[in-house]
This record gives structure tokens, sequence and C-alpha cells, in this order.
């Protein structure tokens, strides 16, 4: 479950960051609001935002991420995060709600674990 308090993304909402750094605290507070079963990158990481993202990831405590993104560049994503030390662990699906008004849906994706 995700630990909605987690004081190293507060802190960031705080700071001007480096883009990999605010797509990190942009999933998470994305996974809030959507009350995901566990941390979610929706969106595509540019291959310079990666390590970045990587790294915030770890100084958060994340030990596990799920990329549902459906973007033409997925592949070189994918590529990129296991260069920068993420493990891809398979397929998984997590559940969502997009808004507090919707019911909850199930959405495809791929999990990662930092290693």
């Amino acid at each position: 479950m995700l630990d909605t308090r987690n004081k190293y993304f507060w802190s960031l909402s705080e700071n001007g960051e480096k883009s990999g750094t605010y797509k990190a605290l942009w999933a998470f507070r994305n996974s809030v609001i959507r009350g995901t079963d566990e941390f979610e990158l929706s969106d595509y990481l540019w291959k310079h935002e990666v390590r970045d993202f990587v790294e915030s990831l770890r100084k958060a405590g994340i030990r596990t991420f799920v990329v549902t993104d459906h973007s033409t560049g997925l592949m070189e994503m994918l590529h990129k995060l296991q260069d920068n030390g993420c493990r891809m662990d398979g397929l998984c699906t997590i559940t969502r709600k997009e808004t507090a008004y919707e019911d909850e849906e199930v959405v495809n994706g791929i999990r990662f674990s930092l290693v």
C-alpha cells in the first residue's frame, strides 16, 4: 500500500526541482489522488529525466512502482529504467479512480523494482 504521508515527496512540493524529480512528485501526487494500490507512473519519462526520477524514488523509500504509460516511446523508457537500476518484475494490474466520483478501474501495467 502506498504511504500517502511520504515526507520526501511532501518536502519536494515546496522546492523547485529537476524535471525527473518533478515527474516523481507528480506521479506520487497522482497516485495519492487516484487512490492507486501502488506508486503509479502513468506519464512518459524522457531519457534525460529517468536518472533523476529513479534517484527520487530511492530517496523517498519507494521500492516498487508500476508503469501504466501507453506512449509510442514506451520501449525506450523501459530500457532507460533498466539502465538506471530498475528491474522489470513483470505484467500486473492496479486499481485506481480518476476522480472521487468514479468507480474503481483496473489498469494494466508493468511492475518495476529498484535494485
